[in-house]
This record gives structure tokens, sequence and C-alpha cells, in this order.
């Protein structure tokens, strides 16, 4: 498979406010039980109650997000979003590239589309149910064209996955 050698020439990058401490606790669980039933139990165990919050003489109860220092907080918040981020790749078409590494996430697209990726995003998002706001003052949408000054090569573009003897798939440039 070649990603970029066609029309991948624009870069839209998402951020959310607040993530992390944001993302749902039921959208967890529920993800949790899809992706990795083996670990919902405990999962339910570190997470089914309040954790409280020390800050001076107050006590705020926690009930969303990750806990902080959770080494298993990275891999409950990639499962969390997942459902999200395949509703907006299939929102997006066959023609958009969603990746994301913990909540990194970027958008490889044409920027010959008629709307903007950040739009179709935002119109998205605002018409469902998800614990995830855009922070639209640090989304960014950039062209190939704008980093460079002028078109580059394809060639300088693709990049090809392979399968790996695990079922991982790796990138070579």
């Amino acid at each position: 498979m070649t990603l970029g050698a066609s029309n991948h020439d624009r870069d839209t990058s998402l951020d959310f406010t607040n993530a992390f401490n944001t993302v749902d606790r039921r959208e967890i669980a529920c993800a949790l039980k899809e992706y990795a039933p083996s670990l919902y139990r405990t999962a339910k165990w570190a997470y089914n109650s309040t954790t409280d919050l020390v800050q001076g003489d107050h006590i705020l109860k926690s009930s969303a997000g990750v806990r902080q220092g959770d080494p298993l907080g990275p891999v409950l918040f990639s499962l969390a979003i997942r459902p999200s981020l395949e509703r907006i790749s299939l929102c997006l078409g066959p023609d958009q590239l969603v990746l994301s590494y913990l909540d990194e996430i970027n958008i490889l697209s044409s920027s010959t589309r008629p709307l903007s990726t950040l739009e179709q995003v935002t119109s998205f998002l605002d018409n469902q149910g998800t614990s995830l706001f855009l922070n639209r003052s640090k989304c960014t949408e950039t062209t190939l064209d704008t980093i460079n000054g002028r078109r580059p090569q394809r060639s300088r573009l693709s990049v090809r996955l392979y399968r790996h003897p695990s079922g991982l798939s790796r990138g070579q440039g």
C-alpha cells in the first residue's frame, strides 16, 4: 500500500481540549468490552469510583478521564477514542487518512477538496455525542506547498506500509 503518493498534500492536525482528563469513563468501558475485554475487570476495579484530587484545602471528585500516572492510562485513552476516530474516518471517506498516536491526531487529505478537513470534522463532532471537544485555536491545516514553497516531487512523499510477520504494519520512507 502506498500512502501520500497520490493526493495527500494537506495535513490537518487536531487538538482536543484536555483530552486525557475529559474522555468519558463510559466510553472507556465500552471500548474495553469491544477491543480489550481481558482488561475490562481491571479497569472497572480501578475506575469504578471517583478519585479524590486534593488542591490545597479543597478536595475535588474526579469522575472523568484517565488517572495521571496510571500505566494503563494511554491504552485506555487510545481505546476510548478509537470509535470516534473510526466514525470520523467513515465520515471523511476513503480518500482521507486518519492517523493517531494517543492525542496526536493528523488527517492526510487532498487540498483540492471543496470543504476543508477541519470544517468537516468540526461539523461532524458537533452532531456526535462524544466527550472530545476540538480546541479550534490549536488545530491547523497545512499544505505541502506551504511548507516547501513549491510542489514537492511525488517520490519524496511516498511512504510504503509493509505487513510485519507479527501482523503489525511497518513504515518505510
